[in-house]
């Protein structure tokens, strides 16, 4: 489902585009309702609040570095990992 706030933008990466919390949550394979729970809670991906707190958005970089962040290489490590953002 394809909005307008897809549209390319200057900053950090050039053509980093600005994307829904539908979009957000699609591409984390979650919720929106996840979503907006996390951003309640202070976790997940950086998100801006220029159009409104019931509108949020996020740049498409921030969702990816977030999911990069929880990248590890057994589940030892994805233990510790969980412990810690618990």
């Amino acid at each position: 489902m394809p909005s307008d706030a897809g549209r390319p933008v200057s900053g950090p990466e050039e053509g980093d585009m600005w994307i829904s919390a539908v979009e957000a949550a699609a591409l984390l394979g979650l919720k929106p309702d996840t979503l907006s729970k996390m951003r309640r809670m202070g976790r997940g991906p950086r998100w801006s609040t220029a159009l409104g707190r019931r509108a949020p958005r996020y740049r498409a970089s921030e969702v990816r570095a977030f999911m990069e962040s929880g990248l590890v290489r057994n589940t030892a490590q994805a233990d510790h990992f969980h412990r810690r953002n618990s």
